[in-house]
């Protein structure tokens, strides 16, 4: 019962986020949605289950001095129902608003200014790898494996690895 409840919240939820909806952009690279609703900051942990559910990956998680989640980040490869395509899915959940970014054909430099506005996050960019960061916990990926959908982590401090 307990089971069937999570699922119906989580329909619900997804349900909610969908209306929430106030921008997505597109290119031929990455797909970006951007979320705002009360739903993502009350229902968090559940969000977070279901991005760490979906895939193999990393994440790391933000909370208060209370211990309650006040955000995350997940990488993971994915693949992507709607575009039919495996890819690198980024989701970053920081208060009531949550950014999903699905990378098909490679690193998009043009989303690194979201990482900062997203949740605080730091990008550092090189022609061999991409490192997001937050003070001293970094993920270090193979940014040629982005072109493959795959995920290579070259170092990873802090971060948790998604099985």
């Amino acid at each position: 019962m307990k089971n069937l409840k999570s699922l119906f919240l989580m329909a619900i939820m997804a349900v909610c986020v969908s209306f929430a909806a106030n921008a997505q952009e597109t290119s031929r690279t990455v797909i970006i949605s951007n979320f705002s609703s009360r739903a993502v900051k009350v229902e968090m942990p559940l969000f977070y289950q279901m991005a760490v559910g979906e895939a193999k990956g990393y994440s790391l998680v933000q909370s208060d001095t209370a211990g309650r989640m006040t955000g995350f980040i997940t990488v993971v490869s994915a693949f992507d129902t709607e575009e039919n395509a495996q890819c690198i899915k980024i989701r970053i959940a920081n208060g009531k608003d949550m950014i999903i970014m699905s990378f098909f054909n490679g690193w998009a430099s043009e989303v690194n200014s979201k990482f900062v506005s997203a949740g605080g996050y730091t990008i550092d960019e090189s022609d061999e790898a991409i490192t997001i960061a937050k003070g001293n916990v970094k993920l270090v990926l193979n940014k040629a494996d982005f072109a493959k959908s795959v995920l290579t982590a070259l170092e990873s401090e802090g971060w948790d690895e998604i099985k």
